[in-house]
Order: C-alpha cells, then structure tokens, then sequence
C-alpha cells in the first residue's frame, strides 16, 4: 500500500478562542533579543496586557522574552517586572503599551509607531 506524503503548508495565521493569529508577527517577535537580557534565541512572545483583559495580537502588545523572565514576569507581575527592568512601558491610555523602537516598528510592520 502506498501511502501519500503530506505536504505542510506554513500557517499564516490561524483562530483560537475567536481571536486570528498572525503567526507571521509571533515569528518575528520570537526572533527579537530578549526585552531584558538580549537573548537571542527561540524566545517567547508574550503578551504585555494579557488577552482576557482586553490585550491584542499587536506589535504595541507583544514582546520577546526569554523563557527564564517569562516565567518571571508571570510570577511578580508586569508592574513589578516592568519597574525592576526599567522596561519602555507606558500607560498613558490606562492600559500598558510597548514603546516601540523605529527599527521594531520597521520590522514588526507597526505603522503607528513610525
């Protein structure tokens, strides 16, 4: 019995929970240095405000991260994490946004940020 090869075609994004993903963004953002340490490697993307309280798929609201200040963000929470850091976060909207580089936004298609 023959069997047939079956081809993977690259996700360009896909839905979960109701919300589409750009997979495409998640991939450069993983390629980014780690926000705190530079790492460079398969980092995380993590959302800053998270999406159950309202937090999108967007440059403005991602991050890299390697995975030991992931698990650290998470276990003091983003206040504590971003003060410890001196990370470029602002509230000025009342909730907590990326500040962008203009190399990021560049590369992360961000036009706002330009």
């Amino acid at each position: 019995m023959k069997t047939k090869e079956l081809t993977q075609r690259p996700m360009r994004s896909y839905t979960k929970l109701g919300r589409v993903i750009d997979m495409e963004l998640v991939k450069r953002i993983k390629r980014l240095p780690c926000r705190v340490c530079g790492w460079k490697g398969n980092n995380d993307c993590d959302h800053i405000r998270t999406v159950g309280s309202g937090g999108g798929d967007t440059p403005s609201n991602l991050w890299s991260l390697c995975r030991q200040h992931h698990i650290e963000k998470h276990a003091i929470g983003l206040k504590t994490f971003v003060a410890k850091y001196s990370l470029p976060i602002t509230w000025d909207r009342g909730y907590p946004e990326l500040i962008l580089t203009v190399e990021e936004a560049k590369l992360l298609g961000d036009d706002d940020e330009t």
